[in-house]
């Protein structure tokens, strides 16, 4: 970590904890058409915070390990597909146990966070059959009812990245286009989720927005997440899974959560003064 970098980490950490002032909606274009819903209470969480993920912070994160979601996905996760070294890195690979064909990494926080913003700076893992997520969940598993917001980029389709929400059982995605290959660069990416909307951005830019008209928004704070993953049973949506391809990572240098976009981009600042510094 270069003195550039550490300096403008402690800045922003310093802005994201005396941060409170939440700016109103931008106007721009929405997702749909039709009224939204009106804005519903801020919903509070955990504190903000920058992490550029050189080594685990315990309080902030837990490493899933020795237990897998479901038939849907081909892997178990095992805290050892979870490497903590200038950076996380989350690997899919052959199994570790003989019960699942695979093994891969999964981090998530140990707080649920309210409204805010979430980001982070990553490489996505290639790969057919592959899923990269960054995202908020809560559901049955913590006695909610199913809320979460998604940034997802599949191996199979390495110029788009999918952007979705659920409320209950029913969700809305959209896929947008890149100009790039998610899977040989890094980007930022974050979603602002308000009272009121969602919006994406990528590399400090909106790319899409929703206002709850044709969906209601999430209303619970959720855990902050980060997995690597792949499903057979899903691959028409995401590709056959090639064990040829295998062992496949994804990168993450920083997460991110703050109280809005407008108040701060820590991953989009940091990675702008290291482009800088370079």
């Amino acid at each position: 970590m270069t003195g550039t970098r550490t300096t403008g980490l402690a800045l922003l950490t310093t802005a994201l904890m005396t941060a409170v002032a939440v700016p109103s909606a931008l106007v721009m274009a929405t997702a749909g058409s039709g009224q939204s819903q009106p804005p519903a209470p801020r919903i509070a969480g955990g504190k903000p915070f920058v992490d550029t993920l050189s080594a685990l912070d315990r309080e902030l994160w837990a490493v899933s390990d020795g237990w897998a979601n479901g038939p849907y996905m081909v892997n178990d996760w095992q805290a050892s597909q979870a490497r903590f070294d200038k950076g996380l890195t989350l690997t899919l690979a052959p199994g570790i146990v003989k019960k699942h064909r695979y093994s891969s990494g999964e981090v998530q926080s140990k707080a649920k966070y309210g409204h805010g913003y979430f980001e982070t700076t990553m490489r996505a893992a290639p790969g057919s059959g592959v899923i990269t997520g960054f995202f908020t969940y809560t559901g049955p598993p913590f006695g909610q009812p199913w809320n979460e917001i998604d940034v997802e980029v599949l191996g199979a389709k390495p110029r788009e990245v999918l952007l979705t929400y659920f409320f209950g059982d029913d969700k809305i995605s959209t896929a947008i286009p890149l100009d790039f290959d998610a899977t040989a660069e890094y980007h930022t990416y974050g979603f602002d989720w308000q009272p009121g909307y969602i919006e994406w951005y990528l590399d400090g830019r909106p790319i899409h927005r929703v206002t709850g008209d044709k969906l209601p928004l999430p209303n619970l704070a959720k855990k902050l997440m980060i997995n690597l993953w792949g499903s057979e049973t899903l691959s028409e949506w995401s590709g056959k899974v090639e064990p040829d391809a295998m062992p496949t990572t994804a990168d993450f240098t920083c997460i991110a959560y703050s109280p809005s976009a407008a108040d701060s981009m820590p991953c989009h600042e940091l990675r702008q003064q290291d482009n800088t510094a370079a």
